[in-house]
């Protein structure tokens, strides 16, 4: 396919327009053609940008000169907010519909001005496929050979967000999709999981037992009710994939089908501060749903 590069190009200027005002950002039009942005700024400065993009769609952005310059995404309606990054190549899933900001920045040190060159490139969300067959593809986690075919940054990823949680906010319709897509990895997976289920569960009152801990939740339920989105660090599991299991030889886990017919989904919140493997607290947990499978 060929991809169109529309250049944006600034000169040297600071976010603060005359008069002590912020200015405003440039407005790029970002999709699946390669957009590039580029001009020039002196350490200190930063330079501001906004764009409209889907939920789940995939950001792609690629810096030429990391050592001079840095960038973040941030929008607060998505609860989206990364740290400035000097990696050449960053890539993440935007939450929810709506604007989202990019800076650029100018790093002390070396030349006191430099132009940069960042491209930005938004992918659609990708349909969810699932197999059984055991060549690598979406269950290869349940597969007798999955871990031997799967590229270790594929393994890598999804095991950091099982110790850690999601990487960064997400909407809760795609945490449920990709939720319900493994689970039909596993026998006696159940009907699947919605995201009305979930909002339901964590919307009604307090389970008997667990009202010193509804204040710990606050802040997340508000984010799934109010906004339909999962805070970063939360995770949505399955009683039959929450325990891991150590591979003799290797760094990874795998995990087990071992326990009873009683199928439970939760959602864990904070795993971003305490993982999994520290052993989180009662806090981190809502029960979402629990029934017997026959």
């Amino acid at each position: 396919m060929l991809l169109f590069a529309i250049a944006f190009c600034a000169s040297a200027v600071s976010l603060s327009a005359q008069g002590g005002r912020k200015a405003e950002p440039n407005r790029i039009i970002v999709g699946d053609s390669v957009t590039t942005v580029r001009g020039s700024l002196a350490n200190g400065q930063e330079m501001e940008y906004v764009f409209a993009a889907k939920a789940g769609s995939q950001l792609t952005i690629k810096n030429s000169r990391p050592s001079a310059f840095d960038f973040r995404v941030f929008s607060e309606e998505a609860d989206l907010e990364t740290e400035f990054e000097s990696s050449p190549t960053l890539t993440l899933t935007l939450p929810q519909d709506g604007d989202y900001f990019f800076f650029i920045r100018k790093k002390a040190g070396g030349p006191r001005r430099a132009n940069f060159r960042l491209t930005l490139h938004l992918s659609p969300k990708a349909p969810v496929a699932v197999n059984t067959n055991g060549s690598g593809g979406p269950c290869w986690f349940t597969a007798t050979n999955g871990f031997d075919v799967t590229p270790p940054e594929v393994i890598k990823a999804r095991q950091d967000r099982e110790m850690n949680g999601y990487p960064s906010a997400i909407s809760l319709d795609e945490a449920v999709s990709i939720f319900n897509a493994e689970q039909k990895c596993h026998p006696r997976s159940g009907m699947p999981l919605s995201a009305k289920e979930v909002i339901v569960a964590v919307s009604t009152s307090v389970d008997h037992g667990s009202e010193k801990l509804a204040a710990d939740w606050k802040d997340a339920i508000s984010s799934i009710v109010s906004r339909n989105v999962l805070p970063k660090g939360s995770l949505l599991v399955g009683a039959s994939t929450g325990k891991l299991i150590p591979i003799s030889g290797s760094p990874f886990y795998e995990f087990s089908e071992a326990g009873p017919r009683i199928n439970r989904i939760y959602l864990f919140l904070s795993l971003d501060k305490k993982p999994r493997l520290e052993g989180i607290d009662r806090s981190q947990i809502i029960l979402l749903r629990k029934v017997m499978i026959d």
